[in-house]
């Protein structure tokens, strides 16, 4: 079922910049027919330097049709006498794009909202960038070449399956800025895998040439007994779940698991209480540009 077309970046952040900013891996993926699942981990570096946490709620319901999920650089947490004293949060502005486009008669509401998302993520990073040009955010940047990445992935108006990966990167050999770059999944029903995080692993699954990614494909070849959308669950799945079991350092349990159908909506498979919380609270939670 994995694909080997996987996206490779790394957003883990040195320990320079724990002190303002959280990032994570990992997102995994898989789609085929009526169904999109969504399976992330629950890793965290920052804010704080040294700080990680296994709690980090990496997937997010936008509406009764629409997930988004992100890895990366996910916020930024300002403090009382550093250059960045606002705070920013991928949640929050996913949320805001997705309130100021839903109310509008548009075509193509998830691509222009996997648009609108790219351009202000990539604003704040840049705005960071003004403050400490020579800073670590920079070097990282520079470095990875790059900033983070999320998927927006549901059915649109006309039912149709649309999954939008986003990616900000320096867009420009060399270039101390940031821009985005959007891809559009084939939204046909052929079955899809995409990861977005820490794709380690999944490469090394989906190559086949190590003896633990030959037991992880003998352990799917007993999933296919089953119908399409719980093999596309296990799938996803059992992807981050092995990235965690074997990448512990970057990527971390417990995995939170959601489902999107064409016909029946958004369903939380597997949702750890700490997000349900977080995820009520961000509803409310005031966004700052």
């Amino acid at each position: 079922m994995l694909r080997s077309a996987l996206l490779v970046l790394s957003f883990l952040l040195p320990s320079a910049l724990w002190a303002q900013y959280e990032s994570g891996t990992v997102v995994v993926v898989e789609a085929g027919g009526d169904y999109i699942a969504i399976a992330a981990d629950s890793f965290r570096l920052g804010p704080g330097r040294g700080e990680v946490s296994h709690a980090a709620c990496k997937i997010v319901r936008l509406s009764d049709q629409l997930v988004f999920a992100a890895s990366g650089i996910s916020s930024r947490q300002g403090s009382a006498g550093a250059p960045f004293t606002d705070t920013w949060n991928a949640s929050d502005i996913a949320r805001h794009e997705h309130a100021a486009l839903a109310n509008k008669p548009t075509d193509h509401l998830i691509q222009k909202l996997a648009a609108a998302y790219g351009e202000s993520l990539a604003a704040r990073i840049n705005h960071d960038l003004t403050l400490e040009p020579e800073g670590p955010l920079m070097s990282y940047v520079t470095r990875q070449g790059g900033g983070g990445a999320a998927i927006f992935a549901g059915f649109d108006d006309r039912h149709e399956r649309v999954i939008v990966e986003v990616t900000v990167r320096t867009l420009v050999a060399g270039a101390r800025t940031v821009g985005y770059t959007t891809k559009l999944l084939p939204g046909n029903d052929t079955e899809e895998t995409e990861v977005v995080g820490d794709t380690t692993i999944a490469q090394e699954l989906a190559a086949g040439r190590t003896e633990r990614s030959r037991n992880w494909h003998s352990a799917m070849l007993l999933q296919t007994g089953l119908g399409l959308k719980d093999r596309l669950l296990a799938g996803a799945e059992s992807v981050a779940e092995w990235t965690a079991q074997y990448d512990p350092e970057h990527v971390g349990a417990p995995i939170d698991v959601i489902l999107v159908t064409r016909r029946r909506g958004v369903t939380w498979v597997r949702r750890k209480p700490e997000c349900t919380v977080k995820q009520q609270a961000g509803k409310e939670h005031a966004y700052q540009r």
